[in-house]
């Protein structure tokens, strides 16, 4: 891709974080992201559809950067999958706990959702029972949401812990109840 392109692209997205510091994502508009970056609406949609194509960018890269992370550590055992995770969310709580509190919250929700259910696919098999494994990819991302929002206090590896532990049970259910 050409290093112009990039840096625009680039540009677009830090100023979107950027407004994000000041604004909840519900009000912020393309308008606001083009003078915060300092480009014409059309440059916008050469590179993105709205700000909500904009934001799923923007969570793609982070949750590839944290693949990449987590990928990197042989072995890792759930609970310290699920402190990185928690960790991860801690390094990007300007963007997270933001558009959790606005509308911006359906496609974040969707894109970690789908991430743990992926993730769980690969650890456990995808031949489990779709409903079971929704329900505990469902609560994982819930357990994120209410940590970045502040609704839980609990210590990261307490939480961590916990997460671990509710997976390995659904995980011995699932086990139980389809063989």
């Amino acid at each position: 891709m050409d290093r112009r392109v990039v840096r625009t692209v680039n540009r677009i997205k830090k100023s979107f974080i950027d407004l994000l510091q000041e604004e909840d994502f519900s009000k912020i508009t393309v308008k606001m992201i083009c003078d915060a970056a300092d480009i014409e609406r059309k440059t916008f949609y050469l590179h993105f559809k709205d700000k909500y194509d904009l934001l799923d960018k923007i969570l793609e890269d982070k949750m590839e950067h944290f693949r990449e992370h987590v990928n990197a550590i042989p072995n890792v055992a759930p609970a310290d999958f699920y402190y990185e995770a928690l960790n991860f969310y801690d390094r990007n709580k300007d963007i997270f706990h933001k558009v959790y509190k606005g509308r911006g919250s359906v496609p974040i929700r969707k894109k970690v959702q789908q991430y743990v259910l992926k993730r769980l696919e690969m650890r456990y098999g995808e031949n489990h029972n779709p409903a079971v494994m929704n329900f505990v990819s469902a609560g994982i991302s819930g357990v994120f949401e209410a940590y970045v929002t502040g609704k839980l206090h609990e210590d990261k590896r307490k939480i961590a812990n916990d997460i671990a532990n509710l997976v390995g049970q659904a995980r011995e259910y699932l086990d139980k109840n389809e063989n």
